[in-house]
């Protein structure tokens, strides 16, 4: 963090971009003004979920897509969170729509996949 500290101070003009250990890393960089942030561990543990996805049936094409719709859902997850991120109460408010909005999702790709051609117009309702 001292690092980026120093660079921003005398080099505001810079554009840095910098890999976080964590969440918690990730929120301290946007702090600081940071825009350009990695998680170390993120795409790796996605290619690693790709594959298992694979191993269990997917095509590669469903595995990469299925991915692919994670990683943006928890990308903007991560951004939606990040300016509560020290309100605890409302941190966790936030993860657990984001859960319930991500379990919603995969539901209505699994109706799909299971009608195959019979798609229907309008997807299941919600549960109350």
């Amino acid at each position: 963090m001292e690092i980026v500290r120093l660079c921003l101070a005398h080099f505001p003009q810079l554009k840095l971009v910098v890999r976080a250990r964590n969440v918690q890393h990730f929120y301290e960089l946007r702090n600081l003004g940071v825009t350009a942030i990695q998680r170390e561990t993120f795409e790796s543990a996605l290619l690693s979920a790709q594959d298992a996805l694979q191993v269990v049936g997917e095509t590669p094409q469903e595995a990469a897509a299925t991915t692919e719709r994670f990683r943006s859902h928890n990308l903007a997850q991560i951004e939606a969170t990040w300016p509560h991120h020290q309100d605890e109460a409302r941190l966790v408010s936030i993860a657990k729509a984001g859960r319930q909005q991500l379990e919603e999702l995969m539901a209505q790709e699994r109706q799909v996949t299971l009608l195959g051609d019979d798609v229907i117009a309008h997807p299941p309702a919600k549960a109350k």
